[in-house]
């Protein structure tokens, strides 16, 4: 429940038998806060292209150009993709700051991320998800599982997940 008054400005919220006033200005820290609050394990997603569920042509096709990167370019640094276009973008994002694809012993390689990585714990219950499906589960499960608390993850940047994991 909720109550505005026109006057003041500000809006009292009363919530599981708790109330407080927010002032004008302060409804996004709430939201935020809540969001964190729900969503413990959802790694930060620094792309507004792959911040949503639904994404625009041009993310698809970054998307889907990033994906082909992973299953034929691992072995060259930043996945051979040159520049700094709207792929090279998602793959900064995602793979690098998710620490999916990096240099190590014997060259450029994918690899399961570190406990440190803001990816780590959504990455891995994805795995655990399919090694536990006894019976099989399609990508719209995978995506409404990832997409739930927890994690809360964008149903944008699962498939780039799948396609590491694959």
């Amino acid at each position: 429940m909720r109550a505005y008054d026109t006057e003041k400005s500000w809006t009292s919220v009363i919530s599981q038998g708790g109330a407080a006033s927010i002032a004008p200005g302060r409804w996004s820290r709430l939201v935020s806060d809540l969001c964190d609050e729900l969503y413990p394990d959802g790694p930060p997603i620094h792309n507004e292209m792959l911040g949503r569920d639904s994404i625009t042509r041009q993310a698809a096709r970054a998307r889907n150009q990033l994906m082909e990167a992973v299953l034929v370019s691992a072995a060259l640094p930043h996945l051979g993709l040159e520049g700094y276009g709207p792929e090279r973008a998602l793959y900064e994002a995602i793979l690098a700051a998710g620490e999916f694809h990096g240099l190590g012993q014997g060259g450029w390689r994918l690899r399961y991320p570190s406990d440190q990585s803001p990816f780590a714990k959504a990455f891995h219950a994805l795995s655990d998800y399919i090694d536990r499906s006894t019976l099989g589960t399609t990508v719209a499960e995978i995506l409404d599982y990832l997409a739930r608390p927890p994690f809360g993850l964008p149903r944008s940047v699962t498939p780039t997940l799948l396609t590491v994991l694959l």
